[in-house]
């Protein structure tokens, strides 16, 4: 730091703390001021009852598309994600996709995921929502190696991945080890 910032600094902090006091003085009395005209009063207590009002008021939720999941799939995703007659039997879905609780939780998901971004973007939501979600979901639930992927000719359930419960762990102090 070269002498001339060191003085700068030193009197510009001087003036600021010479400043302070005199400022705030002023501005205490003019909120005091302020504080006992009507006609602030008025304004600052219409502004804290509209404040008020607008926290305390329930926000209008927009009028959902799709009264719940199954509309949804019957309205949107079978439409968006149809095949041809001929390939028909050949597409990997579900006739009863309800059934299967992995794809109805996906669904659920795309759902109400459809239903927020439509309610806050009505115009551009839809290629968002298809590359972004759809698409990625859809591929997890129909692709050759999905969940669906069995039931293009035969509807077969889904069961859970399977499980092998833990090993029970052994207290060390009850090992024994044999010398050979």
């Amino acid at each position: 730091m070269h002498l001339d910032d060191f003085v700068k600094d030193a009197v510009s902090e001087s003036i600021q703390m010479g400043l302070r006091a005199p400022i705030s003085d002023a501005v205490t009395a003019m909120l005091k001021d302020a504080l006992n005209d009507p006609t602030f009063q008025e304004h600052l207590e219409n502004m804290v009852t509209e404040g008020v009002h607008k926290a305390l008021t329930p926000r209008e939720q927009p009028e959902k598309k799709f009264k719940n999941v199954a509309k949804f799939v019957d309205g949107f995703i079978r439409p968006h994600y149809a095949t041809t007659k001929s390939k028909q039997d050949q597409a990997n879905w579900s006739k009863r996709w309800y059934d299967h609780p992995e794809v109805v939780a996906r669904l659920d998901a795309l759902w109400r995921t459809y239903e927020r971004m439509r309610a806050t973007d009505k115009e551009g939501f839809l290629e968002s929502f298809l590359r972004n979600h759809a698409d990625y979901h859809m591929k997890q639930i129909m692709s050759d190696n999905a969940v669906f992927a069995s039931c293009s000719h035969n509807d077969t359930p889904s069961v859970p991945l399977p499980v092998l419960p833990p090993k029970p762990k052994q207290d060390p102090a009850e090992t024994t080890t044999t010398s050979q």
